[in-house]
């Protein structure tokens, strides 16, 4: 089955069915309505049968791909005590313990 058959290379489609929206993200059956559960999608009935808006979709990608951007840039990492307004013999008593044993 192509994708032309299905529906899903019309670019100019507005709205497709369950079945092609799920080809289009590649996820489940499952996947795909939890994705419309949780509000992620946006669909309407049309009679009995569900469409799915294409820019939703789109949407939904675009999302995706910015927390993934998001998520991989990294974060600035203070380099010394200074920076993190802490004192430098608080920082050293976190690296060797607050409450070190003491010999007897």
């Amino acid at each position: 089955m192509s994708c032309c058959s299905t529906g899903a290379c019309d670019p100019a489609a507005l709205v497709v069915k369950p079945k092609v929206a799920w080809k289009m993200l590649a996820c489940s059956n499952t996947r795909g309505y939890e994705l419309l559960s949780a509000g992620e999608l946006e669909s309407f009935l049309d009679g009995r049968s569900r469409k799915i808006l294409v820019v939703s979709i789109n949407r939904y990608i675009a999302r995706r791909l910015a927390a993934e951007r998001e998520a991989a840039t990294p974060q600035p990492r203070p380099e010394a005590a200074g920076q993190l307004g802490i004192s430098p013999a608080t920082l050293c008593q976190w690296r060797h313990g607050f409450g070190a044993r003491r010999a007897l």
